[in-house]
Order: C-alpha cells, then sequence, then structure tokens
C-alpha cells in the first residue's frame, strides 16, 4: 500500500510537470496524450457552457423585446389621449412642437469685448 502511494505521488508529480527528466520518451507520450485528451473534454465542456449561455442570453432578450412591446402598449393606451390633447392645444397656439423640445441656450463669447476697455 505505501508502494502504491508513492508511485501515485511520482506520477501525480510528473502530471504536474515536475521531475520529468527520469521519464522514458514513451512515458513522455503517455503523458502527453492524458493531457491532450483533458484539454480536448475541457474545451468541449467550454464550448458546451458559451452554447448554452448564449441560447440563455437570447431567450432572456426575447422575452424583454416581449415586456417591453407590453409595456409601451400600455403606455400608449394610457397616454394616448393626453398626448393628442397636447397636439391639439399646440396646433392651437401655432405650435407644432411639444413643449419639451423647448431648450434655452445661453451664448457665451470666445473673446473679450475690447470696447467696454475705452
Amino acid at each position: 500500500m505505501k508502494k502504491d502511494n508513492e508511485q501515485m505521488r511520482i506520477e501525480l508529480r510528473h502530471l504536474m510537470g515536475e521531475d520529468l527528466n527520469s521519464l522514458t520518451p514513451h512515458e513522455l507520450n503517455r503523458i502527453e496524450d492524458s493531457l491532450q485528451m483533458g484539454l480536448s473534454s475541457v474545451r468541449a465542456k467550454q464550448m458546451e457552457h458559451i452554447r448554452t449561455r448564449t441560447e440563455m442570453l437570447k431567450n432572456n432578450e426575447r422575452i424583454l423585446e416581449d415586456q417591453n412591446k407590453q409595456l409601451k402598449y400600455i403606455m400608449h393606451q394610457i397616454e394616448g389621449g393626453d398626448e393628442a390633447e397636447r397636439r391639439y392645444q399646440n396646433q392651437q397656439n401655432g405650435r407644432d412642437y411639444p413643449q419639451q423640445a423647448l431648450t434655452a441656450f445661453r451664448v457665451q463669447p470666445i473673446q473679450p469685448n475690447l470696447q467696454q476697455n475705452k
């Protein structure tokens, strides 16, 4: 049992890349094949995880788009009458644009007024 334990420790060190000088080319090839199979397995699992995650994100996107459409529809129903009333009042006041579009700008000169110094 002690011998098996020590053999497993040596093999583990070899797999971790330690103490490789004492191995024969055949043993090195065996370890390389084992590492290649492990790498392939990890890549396959990674790709499956990416596919699953992508499908989940697309599904969430569809759900959010549907919810957005529903909320827009509800908002349109609630505000539909109010918006028509605002447009009518703006047309009566001679404005064809909503109140929110009005913004104020303050112009500041780039150079000082030189005539004030005289």
